[in-house]
């Protein structure tokens, strides 16, 4: 987990996903989000092998060390300021 945390999280830490009095608690959403993104990408590496070859998949691959993946950001910028932003 401690490796998950530095790619998607290395600022927040263990808390952007886990309640510190209770790391058992699944109340925050982003604990929600991360443990379905687990779920996916063990799915991925067990279920389309001939997709993904002996590479496979990680957090890294969508992420690349965001905690949010880099398109819905962008999207939702999109969104914020019109279809394209002038910082584009």
């Amino acid at each position: 987990m401690l490796a998950i945390t530095q790619w998607v999280a290395p600022e927040q830490g263990c808390a952007y996903c886990h309640n510190g009095d209770n790391l058992a608690d699944d109340g925050l959403y982003t604990k929600i989000v991360a443990r379905r993104m687990l779920q996916m990408t063990r799915h991925i590496n067990k279920d389309w092998k001939e997709h993904v070859a002996s590479t496979g998949v990680t957090c890294y691959t969508c992420h690349r060390g965001q905690p949010v993946h880099p398109i819905l950001v962008r999207e939702s910028r999109r969104a914020a300021c019109g279809w394209v932003c002038s910082d584009e």
